[in-house]
């Protein structure tokens, strides 16, 4: 891009946590400064779980930008890992500069981690004598983050402390909750005491570091008198928590301007100033032990000099003014006057310099953090007057300052609640937007909601793009006329990419475009559904007219008299057909009745035939089938080869094949056979019938006359096969092309027009039938290649599996294949014979024996391990089976192989049973994999809302299925294949959320499937469908399971326990337990009560 106004990008992870914020604050400020137009695309971490966010990264290239500077150790790339290859392909298109981590050829601006966190681990050991220090880690794949470990191990080597690997918590994202997931691992899962196995905690960042001193004080251990914690980068993060942390201050801002100004300095052709990397400094606060530094400064014991020194002050005054600090030189040096006026003004009033500094910290501080920084300056000051001044000046100098710094903290205090009524008013603004949005019935709506309410939150414009395949042209959407800021975000829903949208900067909040792109991916969406439902709608009526007036033409007064006549002429054969003497002619003449009549009734049954098909209610059937097979019945001769497989109903398409073989002889006319013959051209199978005859025939090509019904049923199933039909008429003959698409993994199957290559697996060569694909070059697939690496650096036209050839080492890959995004239209030609629905049953269906995967149950419980331990045996015998007592176990298992299924608990010792859920979302090789959560909780909405996402989970309450019911759930989910999310499935699992929140109360059926969303016998159906029993059964047992736990625990009445799980007929209630249970209630209580006594 060229313009008169640079522009430059900046890709990082996020902009909206801890030091995200601070750098894009400092580029905002140097891209200001050097009049240039900034655009940053905070598309997440680099893989599975951020998918749809990488994608705004596609937005940074030349059409936009003329230049780049990447955050490279956020995009949790490894170092010479595929993905930071293809990224650094894409951005090497521009000049760039890269931020702590290599990301092209030139060398990154950085900043010493490593030096930091030695100070940090030092000051521990040497001030404060901690010899057993945890280490908290981060993302192995952040160069940063093993820097600052690498400085944890090497300090300690240099102190003569052994590294012991069970203080060191395994790698942990930065996701919420992130460290005290870490934490709960060290105290619960490797069982160490603070105190005592550790006396401190250092955490590679502040926002790890505060969520771990966090669950330390719900734990009751006291901070730092048991355990001191350190972090790093001075986050917000870092004085949030109580005690606060000490930290070492990473100067994320400066960073930023030095890369905008590198970057422009390059751009513009000249050379860059060479300023030393930033340096790092230790915050002492109060959470390593330190009382912490302001504290410490004014509790510092400064002998009266005996004299006044003023000289000596002014000269350690300005050597304050001239020091670095987060407050500006200016206004130090504005400060630092006033105060030493006002000692020279020995009794005049202090209202001046007070003055001076309210409106100095007002045209400065714009937030409390930065009111902090001018009260250190204050504390400054005050140690140089208490080391060179003595007595009336020495007290007027501690009043002044004392009251300056009550200034400032009024200020602060001020600046504070300002900050809060901001957010309030924010989050206030944004409901409303929300609220609005959800009314917009189409896209100018929405644009008219944003141009109206964006203004309000600060937001000067926003420019939305709904095509995410369509390039964009700087030219054509950004402002030519001025400077702008923008930051560009993917609009999605889930992991489906709507578009992006381009905000113009306001507010320095990064969380407030996040929360804008969600709002308006969701209104965004809303739309398009309630488009397809007016189009489906439309659709329907348009049909039910179409049938209306095509089968009101074919009834029974129609079939009736037709019907009759052939009885009649039926009864008249059989009697001539007995009778001596009767004439030929008479017989003939019956005979040719016989045949026009049913020639009669198969017309009216293909009139049929079309109006269904007309209206798209013609039943089809599709599977896989071979067409060699069908062509060899159609035409009664064996063809030469073998034809890969098609999607199709078999019995439709042998009635359009039987018709066009029949329609291309009467074409032709005259003596002579048709031709058969089937080639490959992807995406497509073709498939030609051929006649050379003698008749008259028609020249030219095209369409065949549709004089009979029977054409245009053909036509219409070949249509509804997703396939197309073409007649070829000459004097000497006519040709018949049909062309139906090859199956691929998702949709209709396209050949890119960038295709180079043809993958192949199995086999020895390519196999013979390829048509035009064997042209082009071939690429052999085998267990063992690094497939991700093939897919980066090709453009398959088809995948060719020749099932005969192909060992069974070999299924990995196909599986590995189908199921990756990128080949989800990519046709696939299929040798072989046929097996299931569609290709994936068919991949399902070849997986060998020995590389199914294993069943891991994960549950804390004993005994609930041997129970679906045993059930798992009984379903599927011989099945190997891994079983977990913690998450930290299950993730493992899950490393180590892909399973068939995964049985979880909601709750573990160190995780959230959804933790696992969200492994299996995010690893490309376990998005398929069955999963069955075990809830011993009320099941929530908010449980529903995790769950949802994974359209191959059961969420179940514990105890309510018997073990035969639970045995055929199993079964099913070990059947079951589909892929994505299943409305059906997410409905029954609202259905069951209500019947946990609402089981103690009166409950209709009509309120279950109103709060599933769903039909009063739909939701029968599909609740039995999904969980082997009725949504009522559900109930019964459920409340029946809760009345158990009241029995147990209460010595509430029968009746009262009745009443509270939702039983308002006391014997009722008392015939459900005993059934369910084989005893009443009373007995259960007294059962249970002489094994449980306390002490007993």
């Amino acid at each position: 891009m060229t313009a008169s106004r640079l522009t430059i990008g900046l890709v990082t992870a996020n902009i909206h946590l801890g030091v995200g914020a601070t750098l894009w604050s400092g580029a905002l400020d140097a891209a200001r400064r050097h009049d240039v137009n900034l655009i940053c695309f905070p598309g997440g971490e680099v893989g599975a779980t951020d998918r749809p966010r990488n994608r705004v990264y596609d937005l940074a290239g030349p059409d936009l930008l003329d230049g780049l500077i990447c955050w490279a150790s956020t995009l949790g790339l490894p170092v010479a890992h595929a993905r930071a290859e293809r990224l650094g392909r894409q951005f090497g298109r521009l000049p760039m500069v890269s931020l702590n981590g290599a990301m092209g050829e030139d060398r990154p601006l950085t900043l010493d981690s490593y030096r930091g966190m030695c100070t940090a681990i030092s000051h521990l050991i040497e001030v404060h004598g901690r010899r057993r220090l945890a280490f908290i880690r981060g993302t192995v794949a952040n160069p940063v983050i093993v820097e600052r470990y690498r400085a944890y191990t090497d300090t300690l080597a240099r102190n003569r402390i052994p590294l012991d690997r069970t203080l060191v918590s395994a790698p942990v994202d930065f996701h919420l909750e992130a460290g005290a997931s870490a934490m709960r691992v060290l105290l619960d899962t490797r069982a160490l005491r603070p105190g005592r196995d550790f006396d401190a905690v250092v955490a590679c960042s502040d926002f790890l570091a505060a969520d771990a001193l966090r669950l330390l004080s719900e734990r009751g251990v006291r901070v730092p008198e048991d355990v001191a914690v350190v972090g790093v980068n001075d986050s917000p993060e870092a004085t949030l928590v109580d005690p606060p942390l000490t930290s070492v201050s990473m100067p994320f801002a400066e960073l930023g301007e030095r890369a905008v100004e590198t970057l422009v300095a390059r751009l513009r052709g000249s050379a860059a100033a060479r300023v030393p990397s930033p340096a790092s400094t230790l915050v002492v606060r109060r959470s390593c032990g330190c009382p912490g530094t302001l504290t410490t400064d004014l509790e510092e014991d400064v002998p009266d000099p005996g004299a006044d020194h003023p000289a000596e002050l002014r000269a350690e005054v300005e050597r304050l003014i001239e020091g670095d600090g987060q407050v500006p030189a200016a206004g130090r040096r504005a400060l630092a006057a006033g105060f030493l006026a006002s000692l020279r003004a020995e009794r005049g009033p202090a209202q001046a310099f007070l003055a001076e500094v309210e409106r100095l910290l007002g045209a400065s501080a714009a937030s409390s953090r930065e009111a902090e920084a001018w009260d250190g300056v204050l504390t400054a000051l005050h140690l140089s007057a208490m080391r060179h001044l003595t007595g009336q000046s020495r007290v007027r100098a501690e009043r002044l300052l004392a009251r300056a710094r009550l200034v400032v903290a009024d200020v602060g205090r001020r600046l504070l609640e300002y900050e809060r009524w901001q957010a309030e008013q924010t989050s206030r603004r944004l409901r409303e937007l929300g609220n609005t949005l959800s009314a917009a019935v189409d896209l100018s709506a929405l644009t008219e909601v944003l141009d109206r309410q964006l203004p309000a939150l600060g937001v000067p414009r926003c420019q939305l793009f709904l095509d995410p395949a369509r390039p964009l042209g700087a030219s054509s959407v950004l402002p030519t006329d001025r400077r702008y800021s923008m930051v560009a975000e993917p609009l999605y829903v889930r992991a489906e990419l709507l578009g992006f949208g381009l905000f113009e900067v306001g507010p320095r909040s990064g969380a407030l475009y996040r929360a804008l792109a969600d709002q308006i991916g969701a209104s965004i969406k809303e739309i398009r559904l309630f488009d397809d439902v007016r189009a489906t709608r439309d659709l329907a009526e348009q049909a039910d007219r179409v049938k209306s007036t095509l089968l009101s033409s074919v009834n029974d007064e129609l079939r009736a008299p037709v019907q009759d006549i052939r009885r009649r002429v039926d009864d008249a054969l059989r009697l001539v057909e007995h009778l001596t003497g009767a004439p030929p002619r008479l017989v003939e003449e019956l005979k040719e009745i016989q045949v026009s009549v049913e020639q009669q009734l198969g017309v009216l049954s293909d009139l049929l035939d079309l109006s269904k098909a007309e209206i798209d209610t013609l039943d089809l059937a599709p599977e896989l089938v071979d067409p060699a097979a069908l062509l060899e019945e159609v035409a009664r001769q064996p063809l030469p080869g073998r034809l890969p497989l098609i999607l199709a109903d078999r019995r439709r398409l042998r009635q359009a094949l039987v018709s066009l073989y029949g329609c291309a002889e009467r074409l032709a006319g005259g003596a002579g056979a048709v031709a058969v013959e089937a080639d490959v051209l992807a995406p497509n199978l073709r498939i030609r019938f051929c006649r050379r005859g003698t008749g008259p025939g028609r020249a030219g090509g095209g369409d065949a006359p549709d004089s009979a019904l029977a054409l245009p049923i053909t036509r219409r199933l070949i249509t509804l096969h997703n396939g197309s039909l073409r007649f070829d008429s000459a004097p000497d003959g006519v040709t018949v092309d049909v062309t139906l698409p090859l199956p691929c993994p998702q949709g209709r199957p396209v050949v890119p027009d960038s295709a180079d290559c043809v993958l192949l697996v199995g086999g020895d060569g390519p196999p013979a039938g390829l048509g035009a694909l064997g042209e082009r070059p071939v690429r052999q697939l085998h267990v063992g290649d690094d497939l991700s690496a093939v897919l980066a650096d090709t453009r398959p036209a088809a995948v060719v599996w020749d099932v005969p050839g192909a060992a069974p080492e070999d299924w990995p890959v196909v599986r590995y294949l189908h199921d990756h995004p990128l080949l989800r239209r990519v046709p696939f030609v299929v040798f072989g014979a046929p097996a299931g629905r569609d290709l994936d049953e068919l991949v399902t269906a070849r997986r060998p024996a020995e590389l199914t995967g294993p069943v891991v149950i994960a549950d804390v419980d004993p005994d609930t391990q041997a129970t679906y331990h045993r059930l798992v045996a009984q379903v599927r015998p011989g099945h190997h089976v891994v079983v977990a007592s913690d998450g930290a176990t299950a993730l493992a298992a899950l490393d180590e192989d892909v399973p068939s299924l995964v049985i979880v608990s909601q709750t573990l010792p160190d995780m959230d049973g959804f933790d696992v859920l969200d492994r299996l979302h995010g690893d490309a090789r376990l998005p398929n994999v069955p999963v069955l959560i075990l809830s011993g909780r009320t099941i929530t909405v908010e449980d529903i809302q995790r769950a949802e996402p994974y359209g191959r989970s059961v969420l179940l309450g514990k105890g309510i299925l018997s073990e035969g019911e639970t045995a055929a759930l199993l079964a099913r989910l070990s059947r079951s294949r589909n892929p994505g999310p299943q409305r059906s499935s997410v409905l029954v699992k609202h259905a069951v959320a209500f019947l946990h929140q609402h089981y103690h109360h009166q409950i209709t059926r009509r309120q279950v499937a109103q709060a599933a969303g769903m039909s009063e016998d739909y939701l029968s159906r599909t609740f039995h469908r999904e969980l082997c029993i009725s949504p009522w059964e559900y109930l019964n047992r459920l409340r029946i399971q809760r009345a158990k736990e009241r029995l147990r625990e209460s010595d509430d009445s029968i009746q009262v326990v009745a009443r509270r799980v939702g039983f308002h007929d006391r014997a009722y209630f008392s015939r459900m337990f005993r059934k369910l249970t084989g005893m009443p209630p009373q007995s259960y209580r007294e059962s249970w009560a002489p094994n449980h006594r306390p002490g007993g």
